[in-house]
C-alpha cells in the first residue's frame, strides 16, 4: 500500500484528474512529469488555501517521498508585532529543499496570510506545500472526526509493522503539538523542525528537532521567564544539518526514492 503511495500520484490538471505512475510513464499528455508534479502542487496549494482538510487532497500529500515538517512561528517568523523573518531562514529553506520535500506546518488560522509573508520575504517556492490550522484541525485531540481516527489506526499498523515506537493516546493532542505522522504515513520518522517541547516530544512518526525560539522582540528577561532559564540552542542551520544526516542515513529506497521532484 505504501509503495503504491510512493509510486503513484493524483494530479489535478484543470479540474481533470488524472492518475499516472511517476516511474513508468514518461510523459502524460504531452507534459512532462516535473510539469504534471509543478501542476498538482499548486493544486494542493490551492485546495489549502480554501481551508480543505488535508485528508481531502492525502494521495497528494503521501507522495512526496522524503517530506520536512517545519514549523512558521518563532522559527521562520518571529510571532510580536512588527512581524519579521528569521536571518536563517532562506538558507535554510533554500537547503532543506536539497534534501527532501518542504511542508510550512503551522497552527497559525490564516493560510493566506503565512504565505502572503513568506512571498513577501522571498521564501515561498513553489515546490513547498504549506498547510495551517483550518487543514489540520480534524486531527486535534478535541476533533471526533471519524476521517481523523481512521487515519491514526493505519498509521498505528504502520508503525508496528516498521517497529516505530507509538502509542494510540500520544497521536491525540491540541493542534499545537502537530501529531501530523498519520497524514504523511511513512515507515519511517519524518523531520519536524519546530520550537515547542510539545511538538517534537513523544510524536509517533517524527523526528523532532527542536530549535532555538526566534523571538528579536523579547528583551532578555521576557525570554528567562518564558523558558524558566532553560533554552534550547539549536540553530535553523544545525537543525538542516540534522535532517540531511536522517535521511542520508535511511539512504535511497524505495520507500525514499524520487517520486515527486
Amino acid at each position: 500500500m505504501l509503495e503504491n503511495y510512493l509510486r503513484e500520484t493524483v494530479c489535478y490538471y484543470r479540474i481533470h484528474v488524472v492518475k499516472f505512475t511517476l516511474m513508468e510513464i514518461p510523459n502524460v499528455i504531452g507534459y512532462e512529469p516535473k510539469r504534471i508534479i509543478k501542476e498538482a502542487t499548486a493544486y494542493t496549494n490551492w485546495a489549502l488555501s480554501e481551508g480543505t482538510p488535508a485528508y481531502k487532497v492525502l494521495s497528494l500529500l503521501r507522495a512526496y517521498p522524503r517530506p520536512i515538517a517545519v514549523d512558521f512561528n518563532n522559527v521562520l517568523a518571529n510571532n510580536i508585532d512588527p512581524m519579521s523573518l528569521n536571518p536563517d531562514a532562506p538558507d535554510s529553506l533554500q537547503e532543506l529543499q536539497k534534501i527532501g520535500n518542504v511542508f510550512i506546518v503551522t497552527t497559525a488560522p490564516s493560510w493566506k496570510s503565512v504565505h502572503d509573508f513568506l512571498v513577501e520575504n522571498g521564501v515561498w517556492s513553489e515546490k513547498m506545500i504549506l498547510m495551517a490550522a483550518p487543514n489540520l484541525r480534524f486531527l486535534a485531540q478535541s476533533s471526533k472526526h471519524p476521517i481523523g481516527n481512521r487515519m491514526r489506526k493505519e498509521f498505528l499498523e504502520i508503525a508496528q509493522s516498521n517497529k516505530l515506537p507509538a502509542r494510540s493516546d500520544q497521536l491525540l493532542g491540541p493542534l499545537r503539538d502537530k501529531r501530523i505522522a498519520p497524514i504523511f504515513a511513512k515507515p519511517f520518522l519524518v523531520p519536524m523542525i519546530d520550537d515547542l517541547p510539545e511538538a517534537i516530544k513523544n510524536n509517533p512518526g517524527m523526528l523532532g528537532i527542536q530549535v532555538e525560539e526566534w523571538e528579536p522582540n523579547y528583551d532578555s528577561g521576557a525570554v528567562e521567564r518564558s523558558f524558566g532559564g532553560l533554552q534550547c540552542n539549536t540553530t535553523l542551520m544545525e537543525a538542516v544539518e540534522m535532517v540531511k544526516n536522517h535521511y542520508s542515513v535511511l539512504g535511497r529506497s524505495p520507500m525514499t526514492s524520487e517520486a515527486v521532484i
